[in-house]
C-alpha cells in the first residue's frame, strides 16, 4: 500500500492509493502534476505488461518523468513512458527466491532459477538496478532501457483490431 497523501488531496486513485496518471506521468486529475514509482499507476499500461511496483520501475519512471518534465521546458513534446521487463525476481525468505527471464508479451521463461543460488542472482539484480539508478544521477540520460516503443506499437495494433478485426494478432517485440 501506499501513503494516502494522493487521496487526500483529492487526486484520482486506486485502490491502493496511487495516483492515476497518463502515459506522460501527469495525474489524470491535474496535468501539473506528476507521479512516479510506488505512488503512481498509469491508466494505459505501457507496452504490454502491466505496471508491477519495484524498483527497476521506479528508476524507470522516474527517468522518463525528469524526460517529460525536460521535453516541457524546452518547448518539445513529450512522449509517452514505455518499456519492457526482462526478468523478474522474487524473494521466497531470507535465503531463497526464484529468478526467471520474462518473453516479450510478458510471460515467464525458463530457466528458473531457484533457492540460495536463486537468491544470489536476485540480489545482483537488485544491486544492478540500484547502481543503474546512482550512475544515472551522475550521467542523466546515460541508463536506456528496453521497449521505448512498445506503447506506440500497442496503440498501433489495439486500432488495427478495430479497424480490421479478422486480421490476425502478432505479438510484440
Amino acid at each position: 500500500m501506499v501513503l494516502p497523501l494522493a487521496r487526500d488531496a483529492g487526486l484520482a486513485v486506486n485502490d491502493r492509493d496511487q495516483m492515476l496518471v497518463d502515459p506522460f506521468l501527469r495525474s489524470v486529475s491535474y496535468q501539473e502534476i506528476y507521479g512516479i514509482g510506488d505512488a503512481a499507476s498509469p491508466v494505459e499500461d505501457p507496452g504490454v505488461a502491466h505496471v508491477r511496483m519495484s524498483a527497476f520501475t521506479a528508476g524507470i519512471m522516474g527517468a522518463h518523468g525528469a524526460d517529460c518534465l525536460s521535453a516541457i521546458l524546452t518547448g518539445s513534446t513529450p512522449k509517452p513512458i514505455s518499456f519492457a521487463y526482462l526478468a523478474q525476481a522474487i524473494a521466497l525468505g531470507q535465503h531463497h527466491a526464484i529468478f526467471f527471464s520474462l518473453s516479450p508479451d510478458d510471460r515467464s521463461r525458463p530457466p528458473y532459477i531457484t533457492g540460495w543460488l536463486g537468491s544470489l542472482v536476485r540480489a545482483a539484480a537488485v544491486n544492478f538496478v540500484v547502481k543503474a539508478t546512482l550512475v544515472q544521477r551522475r550521467f542523466p540520460g546515460l541508463f536506456m532501457w528496453l521497449g521505448k516503443g512498445r506503447y506506440e506499437q500497442a496503440q498501433r495494433l489495439s486500432l488495427s483490431k478495430e479497424e480490421y478485426p479478422s486480421l490476425p494478432v502478432h505479438h510484440l517485440s
